[in-house]
C-alpha cells in the first residue's frame, strides 16, 4: 500500500505547528493533503481516524485547535513509526531495503487524547504520591488504554519501578500479552541487571517461551546473579536445552546450579527420570524439594513411591516419627500437590487411612512429643502463612490445591470417596467439606442438589459456610472465556522468588443458576460475597435478581456497608432507605466526616438519589432521631451545606 499521502500530511501538520493554528482552516496545502488521505481511510480504522482528526482541524467551528493538532500529529507519527524501513547498507538499492522487526505494539494507538495517555505513562514511569492508585484506577475504568503501544512501553519500564507493588502489577498485566511484545522486552536488556531484568525474563517465558528461547541462550554467558538464575530456569520450556542444562549442573554453583536442576525436572526424558530416581535414594529430602516444581508424569510416580515408602516406615516403627522424618513426610506431601495419576491417588488414599495416627489422635504415636505440622510458604505456594496446624489441615489443603490446579476427575472421585468414608465413620468429615465442594463441581452436571442438602436445614451450618466461602473463593465468570472458571496460583518464595504458575480451568456448572439460589437462601455474609463473582454481561436476569437480593440484605443488616459496596459494584441506582437504615442502626453519634465517607464510598445510586436519601438522614438529625457528634466543622449547618453541595 502506498502511504505517501500520510507522509505528506505529516509534513503539512508540522508546518502548521510552526506557523500557528490561527490560519489552519485557510491552509489550502493542508486541505489538499487531507483530501489525498481519503482513499486510504477504507483500508484501516487507524487511517480512518487520521482522516477524521485532520478534517476536524479544518472545521472553523473547532475551538481547541491546539489540542486537536497535537492529537492528529501524535497519531500520524505513531502510525508512520510502525511503517518504517531501513537500508541494509550505505549504498543500498531498493531491493536491499528490509522491514524493521515487529515493535511489540499490538494495537498501535488508542483513540484517547494524548493528555490522557501521557498522564498514564508518566504515572507508570516516574515515582510520586498517588501514582499507584491512579494506574490501578485507570486500568479498571479505561482498560482499552493499555493496548496503546506507548502504554505498553511504559509498562515494560515500570518493571523496574521503585514501588514494588507497581512493578508486580506491571508484570502481571504484561503476562496477558503475546509474542508481539518481545521486542520491547528484549530492547536494552541488561544481563547484569537486577530485579527489573528478572521480571522481563519471567514475562518473556510467560507469553512466548519458545520464541524467546534463542534470546535466553544468547544472553546467558554474560548474565549475573538473579538474572542468570532466571535465564537458566527459563530454559525448561525447550527440550533441546536439556544437554545445556546438564552441562550447567556441572559448571554452576549455588542458586544457579539449583535453578538448572529445577529446570531439568520439567524435561520429559529418561535421563532426567534416572537422575532423580537415584537422588531419591541418596537424598530424598532434596529430591522432594526439587520435584515440588514439576507436574511431569515420572515425577508424580517418584513422589508417590517416596510417600508410600515413608508411610510404610511410619507403620513399621509403631506409628512414630522423628522430627527429621516428619519434615521429609511434609515435604513429600507438598511435592504431591498438583500431581495426578493412579500412583499419587493410591498414595494419598493410604495417607488418608493413616490420618488419625498422623494427626496425634490415636495412642500418642510421638511418645509424648507432638509434631507441629506447618503450612510452609515454600511448598504451599504462599496461600497460607506459616502457622502450626494439624496433619489433617495440611492433607486437606494439599488435596484441595491439587483439585483446583488439575481439575482431574479421578482425583475428584477419590476426594469424594475420602469424604464419604469420613461421614460413614462419623469422623471429622466437615474438614473435608472444601475438598468435596470442589470435587462435586468437577464430577456433577449440577451440584445444586448436593449443596442444598449440605447447607440448608442445618442447625449450626456456620463452619460449612466458612469452608465453602474459602473453597469457592477462586471461582468467577470470565468474559474472555465466556465460562465460569476456577483458578489458583502457585508461587515460589525461595531462590526463584516471584515465579508464579497460574492454573485456570473452565467449569460446566451454572454458578448463577440453582447454585446461586442455594447460596442466597443461606443468608450468610461470606457466601454473599461469592455471588457477585458470577455476574456476566449477558445474564441480565441474574444481575437483576442479585441486586434485589443485596438490597433486601442491606435493609436487614445493621451495618450494611459491605452490601452497599456490592450494590455499587453491580452499578445499582437504588439507594432508598439504605442510608436511613444504616445511621438509625448506629448506637453512637454520627459525625459529618462519617456521612461524607458513607456517601463517597458506600452509598449506591446517582447523585440525585444519594442527595435525596441523605436529606432524609439530615431530617432525622434535626428531629433528634439520629444523634450528631457536634464540633468545629460538624454542626447541623455544616451537614446541610455539604448536602446542598451534592445537589449542585
Amino acid at each position: 500500500m502506498d502511504i505517501t499521502p500520510i507522509y505528506d500530511l505529516r509534513a503539512r501538520l508540522r508546518a502548521a505547528m510552526i506557523a500557528g493554528t490561527n490560519l489552519l482552516s485557510e491552509d489550502f496545502r493542508l486541505k489538499r493533503a487531507v483530501e489525498a488521505v481519503a482513499p486510504l481511510e477504507q483500508a484501516s480504522p487507524v487511517f480512518a481516524r487520521i482522516g477524521q482528526l485532520a478534517r476536524a482541524l479544518l472545521d472553523p467551528a473547532q475551538k481547541d485547535k491546539e489540542g486537536a493538532l497535537l492529537d492528529t500529529i501524535t497519531l500520524v507519527d505513531a502510525v508512520l513509526c510502525t511503517q518504517g524501513a531501513v537500508a541494509a547498507g550505505r549504498q543500498s538499492t531498493e531491493d536491499e531495503i528490509t522491514k524493521l522487526p515487529g515493535s511489540g505494539c499490538g494495537n498501535v494507538v488508542t483513540n484517547a487524547p494524548y493528555s490522557v495517555v501521557s498522564a498514564l505513562t508518566e504515572a507508570l514511569t516516574s515515582s510520586g504520591s498517588g501514582h499507584f492508585s491512579f494506574v490501578t484506577a485507570t486500568r479498571e475504568s479505561r482498560p482499552e488504554l493499555f493496548s496503546d503501544y506507548r502504554v505498553k512501553a511504559a509498562l515494560v519500564q515500570a518493571l523496574g519501578a521503585g514501588y514494588s507493588e507497581l512493578a508486580d502489577l506491571a508484570e502481571t498485566w504484561l503476562k496477558e500479552e503475546d509474542a508481539s511484545l518481545l521486542p520491547l522486552l528484549q530492547n536494552q536488556f541488561d544481563p547484569e541487571g537486577k530485579k527489573e531484568m528478572v521480571r522481563r525474563v519471567r514475562v518473556m517465558e510467560a507469553i512466548a517461551p519458545k520464541e524467546a528461547n534463542a534470546f535466553f541462550v544468547e544472553k546467558l554467558p554474560d548474565a549475573k546473579k538473579e538474572v542468570r538464575q532466571a535465564l537458566i530456569f527459563a530454559l525448561r520450556h525447550c527440550p533441546d536445552n536439556e544437554e545445556l542444562l546438564w552441562d550447567l549442573t556441572k559448571t554452576e554453583k549455588g542458586n544457579s546450579k539449583q535453578a538448572a536442576y529445577r529446570a531439568l525436572t520439567h524435561m520429559e526424558s529418561d535421563e532426567a527420570e534416572r537422575y532423580f530416581t537415584e537422588l531419591c535414594r541418596e537424598n530424598p529430602l532434596e529430591a522432594m524439594q526439587l520435584l515440588s516444581y514439576t507436574e511431569r508424569g515420572w515425577a508424580a510416580r517418584l513422589v508417590a513411591q517416596e510417600l508410600k515408602s515413608q508411610l510404610q516406615t511410619f507403620v513399621e516403627k509403631g506409628y512414630f516419627l522423628t522430627n527429621e522424618q516428619a519434615l521429609l513426610l511434609q515435604t513429600t506431601l507438598y511435592a504431591a500437590t498438583g500431581k495426578t495419576g493412579p500412583e499419587i491417588i493410591s498414595a494419598l488414599r493410604e495417607t488418608v487411612r493413616l490420618e488419625n495416627r498422623l494427626n496425634n489422635k490415636e495412642s500418642n504415636p510421638f511418645v509424648g512429643k507432638k509434631v507441629n505440622w506447618t503450612f510452609s510458604q515454600r511448598y504451599s505456594g504462599g496461600t497460607l502463612s506459616n502457622k502450626e496446624s494439624s496433619f489433617q489441615d495440611m492433607l486437606v489443603h494439599i488435596i484441595y490445591r491439587t483439585l483446583v490446579r488439575t481439575a482431574d476427575e479421578e482425583m475428584a472421585r477419590f476426594a469424594l470417596e475420602a469424604c464419604e468414608e469420613k461421614q460413614r465413620k462419623k469422623e471429622d468429615w466437615e474438614a473435608y467439606f472444601p475438598v468435596a465442594a470442589v470435587a462435586h463441581l468437577l464430577v456433577d452436571q449440577d451440584c445444586s442438589g448436593w449443596l442444598s442438602k449440605q447447607l440448608l436445614g442445618l442447625i449450626r451450618p456456620t463452619k460449612l459456610y466458612m469452608s465453602l466461602s474459602w473453597a469457592w473463593g477462586s471461582i468467577s465468570w470470565s468474559e474472555t472465556r465466556q465460562a465460569f472458571i476456577i483458578q489458583d496460583i502457585a508461587a515460589s518464595f525461595d531462590l526463584l522468588d516471584g515465579y508464579q504458575t497460574r492454573y485456570v480451568h473452565m467449569l460446566e456448572q451454572d454458578m448463577a443458576g440453582g447454585i446461586a439460589d442455594v447460596l442466597m437462601r443461606c443468608h450468610d455474609a461470606k457466601l454473599d460475597q461469592l455471588l457477585v463473582k458470577y455476574v456476566s454481561q449477558e445474564n441480565e436476569s441474574y444481575r437483576t435478581r442479585l441486586e434485589e437480593y443485596y438490597y433486601k440484605r442491606a435493609l436487614a443488616e445493621s451495618d450494611n456497608r459491605s452490601y452497599l459496596r456490592l450494590l455499587k459494584d453491580l452499578g445499582s441506582q437504588r439507594c432508598e432507605g439504605l442510608a436511613v437504615h444504616y445511621f438509625k442502626s448506629r448506637t453512637s453519634k454520627v459525625s459529618l466526616w462519617e456521612i461524607k465517607q458513607f456517601e463517597s464510598y458506600c452509598l449506591p445510586g446517582d447523585a440525585k438519589a444519594r442527595y435525596e436519601e441523605l436529606m432524609k438522614v439530615y431530617d432525622l438529625i434535626k428531629r433528634g432521631r439520629i444523634q450528631l457528634q457536634k464540633g468545629p466543622g460538624s454542626t447541623e449547618e455544616d451537614v446541610l451545606a455539604y448536602l446542598e453541595g451534592l445537589k449542585c
